[in-house]
Parts: structure tokens; sequence; C-alpha cells
């Protein structure tokens, strides 16, 4: 497995908690669970990764 498709993976489980988590009452380990999860995708973002480009992390999972 080459490491973009790892990568690929990893958002695609990234975004399917995070979403979760938006739809439910967040106890005080799922709000560090979101945080570490906004920031992952937010280094990626950060490191050009192109899947995310258009993607406004926080206004679609706000921390």
């Amino acid at each position: 497995m080459n490491s973009h498709k790892i990568l690929d993976e990893l958002v695609d489980y990234l975004l399917e908690i995070l979403n979760e988590l938006n739809t439910t009452e967040l106890s005080p380990f799922n709000e560090g669970q979101k945080t570490a999860f906004v920031v992952c995708l937010e280094v990626l973002q950060l490191n050009g990764f192109e899947r995310l480009s258009d993607l406004n992390i926080e206004k679609v999972y706000p921390i």
C-alpha cells in the first residue's frame, strides 16, 4: 500500500468519525477526540493534501 492510499484511508476514517461526532452531544472525551481529529485534518491540509484543499474544516467541524 502506498502512502497516498494510506492517507486517503486515514482521511476517510477521520471524516466518518467527525461526522458522527457532529450529530451527538459530546462528552469531555469526545470533545478531545474531535479536537484531535480536526487538528489531524488541518495538518494534512496545510501540508498540501489535495483532497482537503476545498474543505473549510473549522466551518464543517467547529471546535
